[in-house]
Parts: structure tokens; sequence; C-alpha cells
């Protein structure tokens, strides 16, 4: 802020141009009054103030008697010339010839401006001039009242924020510093105070927060597993230390997302599963593969080898590919061949049926199977064990469409055959086809009755595998190849018989067959040192061809 300050001088005030009047003067050299000049009367006359000279005395311009920056005024008989406030005289043969500006602030005081205040006249400036003077206060001193700057301003109104705590000093400033929960260096008026940053959620904080300049708060990572604060679950579950967290992973044989249920998971933390806590992998059971392998976070899943539906039979037994058929009126499974190729049951496929192979076989019954598996993929049972049914082709059968192959006899026929209850003399002992199945069991329990008439399928079903008659256990030697081998329960309740076509594969039909050389894989040898796998395959009579229809 500028004060700008006149100093008054002393002077005369004019006489009106009405009052003057030519009289004679003679000009002598006499101050008076400090820049006062008279002219005092002569022998000649002379010209007033706002009158122009004449003869020898004119001037050649219009210019008033006395210089620029003063004053001229009447005085009885003649006029004076007074330089205005602010300026001094020059003089020439003892006139007054100019007024030239007085440095107002060259008084040895400052120009009353409080130091360490700026005066300033204009000498230097030229912004102002005259008798005038302005006091640059210096800040801190600027604005509040004084305009030679005496007044120390209040400064902490002009600064202060809730960020930091402001203190008045004399001088013209103020000292600032941080409030608690906030940051920056302490100093004079302006400084600049930042929040505390804190810590997130995974670290804890080291260095606190102070108010210097780098004073943030310094934050560490929290090792949760170290501390053994996860919430990974044990014992199945591993625990890694991560920058402000830390990662749960099922160990080997076991798959989840290895975080407990109560987790409070964070928000926007994203899980590659969300099943939580570790489960023991899948197992494929017998008669499942795995198509997908179990990881740490994804179950392994298992397919069954050969799944419920319908089926073509084939057998190579003797070198020749034929189907297993029932054919009208007939009760045991026979080898086929329609005598149209080797494939495809030896049918006739006509030109519009070229690609649509597997529905001109399901169009002929005598050649479809019907596979249904009484278990899936479960820990404890037996998961290859599957019913085979067949429509009924016996015109003086007054039974369900469907009927399930079996070995009559109570289990002692060496040959399989449809079931029925032939061997029954009181009809209403026969578990076969005593009413209609239970559509929710469909025909894949052959409908069985149990002693107690049971409609609950799981009691239904175990009562059908402890009777043994229906039940097969279907293998896979090569499923690649669609090859497997057909079990039927052994004569002697003792293992395992396969289904064969006997001398040499040309028997007509399949009957209960094993080798002799164990229970597993119908008992055959190990004859070409090549496995029991491989001496079914080349031996062939025990193994079938299962095409899904």
């Amino acid at each position: 802020m500028r004060w700008l300050l006149l100093s008054l001088r002393r002077f005369s005030e004019p006489r009106s141009s009405s009052e003057t009047r030519p009289v004679a003067c003679v000009v002598e050299s006499k101050a008076s009054r400090g820049g006062i000049w008279e002219m005092r009367a002569n022998s000649r006359a002379v010209p007033g103030c706002g009158e122009r000279p004449t003869g020898r005395h004119a001037r050649e311009s219009s210019e008033e008697p006395c210089p620029k920056d003063s004053s001229c005024h009447n005085t009885d008989g003649s006029y004076e010339c007074i330089c205005l406030s602010g300026y001094s005289p020059l003089l020439e043969d003892d006139k007054i010839v100019s007024c030239t500006d007085i440095d107002d602030c060259n008084d040895g005081n400052n120009g009353g401006c409080k130091l360490p205040a700026v005066c300033d006249s204009g000498v230097t400036s030229g912004l102002i001039s005259g008798n005038a003077r302005v006091c640059h206060c210096p800040e801190g001193w600027q604005g509040c009242g004084s305009p030679f700057c005496e007044l120390d301003c209040e400064d902490c109104p002009k600064f202060k924020t809730d960020a930091s705590v402001c203190t008045e000093v004399a001088g013209g400033t103020c000292t600032q510093v941080c409030r608690e929960g906030y940051f920056g260096a302490e100093g004079d008026c302006a400084i600049e105070c930042k929040p505390c940053s804190g810590c997130g959620i995974g670290y804890f904080i080291a260095t606190p927060c102070s108010a210097t300049k780098d004073g943030d708060d310094v934050c560490q990572n929290i090792d949760e597993c170290a501390r053994d604060t996860d919430m990974c679950e044990k014992p199945h579950a591993g625990c890694q230390d991560t920058d402000g967290s830390y990662i749960c992973q099922c160990e080997s044989g076991f798959w989840g997302n290895g975080y407990q249920k109560a987790w409070n998971k964070p928000a926007g933390f994203l899980l590659e599963v969300e099943k939580y806590g570790c489960d023991a992998c899948t197992e494929c059971q017998e008669g499942f593969h795995e198509t997908q392998p179990c990881t740490s976070i994804s179950d392994r899943v298992c397919e069954i080898d050969l799944p419920a539906g319908p089926y073509m039979i084939e057998s190579e037994a003797d070198g020749n590919k034929m189907c297993v058929a029932i054919q009208n009126d007939e009760w045991y499974p026979t080898r086929v061949n329609e005598g149209n190729g080797d494939n495809w049951c030896g049918l006739s496929i006509g030109e519009d049926f070229e690609g649509k192979e597997t529905e001109v076989v399901k169009s002929n019954p005598a050649f479809v199977w019907y596979f249904s598996n009484l278990y899936n993929n479960e820990v404890g049972v037996d998961s290859q064990l599957y019913t085979i049914s067949h429509e009924n082709m016996d015109s003086t059968y007054d039974g369900y469409n469907m009927r399930c192959m079996y070995f009559g006899s109570e289990g002692e026929d060496i040959y399989p055959t449809l079931q029925s209850c032939v061997d029954f003399e009181d009809a209403g002992k026969c578990p076969w086809g005593n009413g209609q199945p239970n559509p929710t069991f469909d025909s894949k329990l052959c409908d069985f009755q149990t002693p107690t008439n049971s409609d609950q399928e799981t009691e239904v079903k175990l009562g059908l595998i402890a009777n043994g008659q229906a039940v097969f256990n279907v293998q896979a030697v090569k499923v690649v190849e669609k090859k497997y081998i057909i079990q039927a329960n052994a004569r002697d309740g003792d293992g395992w018989d396969c289904l064969a076509f006997e001398d040499s594969g040309a028997a007509t039909n399949p009957s209960r067959y094993n080798w002799g050389n164990g229970e597993d894989w119908c008992g055959v040898g190990d004859w070409d040192g090549y496995g029991k796998e491989m001496a079914l395959l080349n031996n062939k009579q025990a193994v079938f061809i299962l095409t899904k229809l």
C-alpha cells in the first residue's frame, strides 16, 4: 500500500489581475522568505503579473513572467515569483529561471516512513511529483491504518488454516505449524499442511506422521503368514505373504480358494474360485476316466467310460464282425449279420441315410441294447455295474415292454436270456415283471420287486445287486476303440465270469466263461507277454464293441 503525503509550503495568495498596474521598478537581487523573489520599483515601467512587456522588455513568446512550477504574485508596483510547494528555485542573475522538485524523502528521516519501509518521492520513479511522497510498506506492515508503516499488522488472519496453528511474531510476520493429523515444514506465515495418509489394510504405521516437510506416515507391510493371523483353511491350505495382503492356496490333492468361510473378503478382492476352504480332489473310480486334472482351484473332472443309453453290440470273436441281437420270438442273444458288409450289422444303408447309419440301426429293435449304470463316480461302491435291457421280442410275454438280460434258473444258467418268471411256479413270488415299473426307476432296475415291494429306488437297487442275476460289470479294455468286456456273477458266486463266444469264437450265443488264470480280465493269461488286456484284445472272444446310437 502506498500513502500519498503532501508537504505544504508557505506561499502568498496571488492578487487578482485587476489589481495590477504599471509601475516603474528596478530588479534587485534580494532573497525574501525562501523561494520568494521581489521585483522592486525603479525608473522604468515594468509590467505586472498577467501583463505582457512592451518595447525592449517585450518577449518573443507569450510566456508568463514566472517559470514553470511557480506562481506569480502581484505586489505594489511589481510582482514576485514563488516556486510551488515542494520545489526549490534555480537563480540566474538573481532571477528565478526554474523550479526543481525537492526530494521529500531526503530529509534525514526517510520522509517519515518507518524503516525498513521504502520512501518514494518520485525523483527516481517519476510516478509522482510535487509536494508528495509514498511509503512502500514491507510484508506484514501493509494495510492496517498507518501511511508511515508504523503498525505491525496481524498476519495470522490472512494465512491461518484449519490444518495449522498460527502465532504472531513481532517484526511484521508470523509462524505456523501443522496440526495433528497433518504434515508440512514449520515456518513463516505461508506453509502447506497436507493430511497424513495413514496406512491401509495389510500395513502398520512404522513411523507416525509428524509436522515436518516429509513427515507423512511411513507404512510397512504386515506379514500375516508369519504372525499366524491369516484366514487360510488349515491344515490343507498354505499361506504366501504379499505386499499389503496374503494369498491362500490349497495343497496338492485338495482344491478350493483356500480361505476360511468366516473370512471377511475385502471390497474389490477377486477370487479365482468362490469355493471356500480346501476339499479333497475327486478320484475317478473304476469305469470313469479323467478329463480335467485337479488343481489348487478346480476339482478333477471324471467322465464315465460307458455313458447310459442305447448301443449296438458287435463281436469279432471268430474274426468276422457281427452284431449281437435278439430276433423276434427268440430268447437268447445271437450273433447276426444281415449280409450287406461288415459294418452296421450288415444292414442295407441307402444313399439317403449316409452319415445317419446309427438311425438305421436304431430303427431295427433287434440290434438295440440299453445300458444303464447303477452308480455314478461314487466312493465305496462298484461304479462299473450296469443293467442291460432289450425290447421284448417274445409275442407270448405279457410283461413290461423292456426286459433285462439275465441268467435264469436263479442264476445257474450258462447262457443269458431276457428276464421272465418261467422259473417260478408261483408267479406271485417272481421278482421279475411282477407289476409295472416305477416311472422314476424306468427300466434300468428291470422291474425288480423286493420282498417288501419297496418303492424306494435305493432299496430296489440294492436288492437287484444282491440278487445278481441281471447285474453286469462292464469294463473298458480300450476306450478309444470302444472295446469292453461284459462280466456276470460267476456261477460259483465267487467273482466274475465274462460273456464270451466259446469254441474259439465260433459259438453262436455268448455264455459265461473264465480262462482260469485268476478272476480279473476273464481269467486270461499273459500269453504273449504284453499284458492281459492285450491278450484279450488279440483273443477277441470276450471283447465287445459298443457303439452308442
